[in-house]
């Protein structure tokens, strides 16, 4: 199967899932902390036995593996913590609109460390979604309900999930630091990080 080809279907499903996650959240009814702490434990036993079934866990790493697929760890925790926090403020379906900005960041990191060219094309598009975005987020928490006014819990909750899509580049940018190295190794050593991260809590 061609790569552009496979990597659409991944995406797709990637999508897919996460579009699911929102919902999980608010119907487990337990504190954002919680959630994600066993969110990472969860992934992290399942994780363990899949590298250990496909033989990944026998091939050495090195200290700057380790601390670069942390650093993306502690992105993507901090992603998860703001971006489940910012479903009760701002909703889900308004929440996940605004963290949908990851692609304008990525694109922008992409032109400032990796030197991609950002063509006419490129930018077109990214200015018709971004304010497809603005116009969603505008409409507010209550739309069709007659009321206008949106409280500082929403623009929190906004800028929450503004700052998840923040930190999901960020961990995107540093796992692309990590060519070679398997994706199922990567997500172990991340959920890894988060159950140190989050356990004191």
């Amino acid at each position: 199967m061609d790569n552009t080809v496979r990597g659409t279907i991944e995406m797709t499903a990637a999508m897919t899932i996460i579009g699911t996650i929102g919902w999980f959240v608010v119907m487990s009814g337990q504190p954002v902390m919680d959630v994600v702490f066993w969110r990472c434990a969860f992934g992290a036993v399942a994780l363990l036995i899949t590298c250990a079934a496909l033989g990944l866990l026998r091939g050495r790493l090195t200290l700057r593996i380790l601390a670069i697929a942390a650093i993306g760890g502690a992105a993507i925790v901090i992603n998860w913590l703001l971006l489940f926090s910012a479903f009760s403020r701002a909703s889900i379906s308004i929440a996940t609109a605004v963290y949908n900005t990851q692609p304008f960041m990525l694109v922008g990191f992409g032109a400032l460390f990796f030197g991609e060219r950002l063509t006419l094309t490129k930018l077109t598009w990214l200015g018709i979604a971004f304010a497809g975005m603005l116009l969603i987020v505008q409409t507010g928490p209550d739309a069709g309900s007659g009321s206008s006014t949106i409280g500082i819990d929403y623009v929190i909750g906004i800028a929450m999930a503004l700052g998840a899509a923040f930190f999901w580049a960020v961990a995107a940018i540093v796992t692309k630091k990590l060519n070679g190295i398997a994706p199922h190794l990567i997500a172990l050593i991340q959920v890894c990080v988060g159950v140190v991260m989050l356990a004191p809590f």
